[in-house]
């Protein structure tokens, strides 16, 4: 809604009395055209202000700054960036000569050197109690001669059993085939006998000078020796065919379980002699001595590690490290850094080791691949 405002002697008739109706159109033409030559000459105005300002901002930039006063610019060069990362360590060597327990179960210690102390090559360092490995090595030893003993008992029935084989086949069988064949012989020389017998009994029937009962009787005895020719051919047969397979497979039976119960005896033996060999080898590592000249030191367990410490008194168990011979030629640093710049570390980058006299110029050898899990010891260190 638009508003005219006029002065009071021009006012229409129709306006003072309160006329609230639109102006004539010739009026409103007018008031209109007014109005847009105001917006133009306002946005006119504001073109030349932005205009100043372009120009005073070109012209500060355009002008160069007088020496006397500060230089804004700086000349920029392409370069590496150090980044450096600083963590205490442990000095160490890195050639450490472990001397662990060759002896099985728990042993204590009964002596051991200080650490620290430099030995030569053969000195006695550490020295286990040897009472329960003597006492093994007496017990391996009496069981491996009682299956010595037994081993030697069932060899010789092994033996005995083998040679029976042989006997039977190269005595007992040809004895028994000799006998049967001797009487197979005897058989057959009998039938002949009586056949013999019978013809004559025959013709001297027909003669008159025996009677039938003699001819009836030399029958008997023919068929008599017939039946114990067969009989001795059979028991030939049975002996060649079964009773020899019989017999052979018998004594092959007895040789097997011979040599059975022999090789299970053989591997207690085997058992018990290795046993009582290992104690005795066992008993031999119960003094440690030095293997080189050098300084020797006591591991020192961690702890976190279920590990005692290497003392008079001591229990310590196979495999454990006792002592350590550090090469003092060859040290290195062990470094524990952070996981979040692990990355950022790699084999063969400088490193500054500082020491309490002197610092030392060296390099990353390696980096660990996986890192150590957190705790209460190492906080969040790799």
């Amino acid at each position: 809604m638009v508003t005219d405002v006029f002065p009071d002697d021009r006012v229409p008739a129709d306006a003072r009395v309160g006329n609230t109706d639109r102006p004539e159109s010739g009026k409103a033409s007018t008031y209109a055209a007014a109005s847009s030559g105001t917006r133009r000459w306002f946005f006119a105005f504001g073109f030349v202000i932005l205009l100043l300002i372009a120009a005073g901002v070109v012209t500060t930039s355009l002008v160069p700054s007088t020496p006397d006063g500060p230089q804004l610019t700086h000349t920029v060069v392409f370069d590496d960036l150090d980044v450096t990362v600083i963590e205490p360590g442990t000095l160490e060597s890195s050639e450490n000569t472990e001397i662990r327990c060759k002896v099985r179960g728990q042993n204590t210690i009964t002596s051991v050197v200080e650490s620290g102390t430099v030995v030569k090559k053969g000195d006695e360092l550490l020295r286990l109690d040897t009472l329960m490995i003597e006492e093994q090595i007496h017990e391996r030893s009496k069981f491996a001669h009682w299956c010595k003993a037994g081993e030697i008992q069932l060899k010789a029935h092994m033996n005995r059993s083998e040679l029976a084989i042989k006997a039977y086949l190269e005595g007992e069988f040809v004895e028994q085939l000799t006998e049967l064949e001797k009487s197979l012989s005897n058989a057959k020389s009998s039938v002949l006998t009586a056949q013999n017998m019978l013809a004559h009994n025959r013709m001297m029937a027909d003669r008159g000078y025996v009677s039938s009962l003699q001819v009836e009787r030399g029958e008997f005895v023919l068929s008599q020796a017939k039946l114990n020719l067969k009989i001795q051919e059979t028991n030939i047969d049975v002996l060649k065919k079964f009773r020899k397979a019989e017999r052979l497979e018998r004594l092959k039976g007895e040789l097997k379980s011979a040599t059975a119960e022999y090789e299970a005896a053989a591997e207690r033996t085997f058992a018990d002699e290795h046993r009582r060999d290992v104690a005795i080898e066992e008993f031999k590592h119960c003094v440690v001595k030095a293997p080189r000249d050098g300084m020797v030191i006591h591991p020192n367990a961690a702890r976190w590690k279920n590990a005692p410490e290497v003392q008079q008194g001591a229990t310590v168990h196979k495999n454990q490290v006792l002592l350590l011979m550090p090469n003092l030629d060859k040290m290195q640093i062990t470094v524990g850094v952070h996981e979040s710049i692990l990355k950022r570390i790699t084999p063969g980058l400088t490193a500054r080791v500082t020491l309490p006299d002197r610092t030392l110029e060296g390099k990353v050898v390696s980096v660990a691949k996986v890192a150590r899990p957190a705790g209460w010891w190492s906080g969040n260190v790799v």
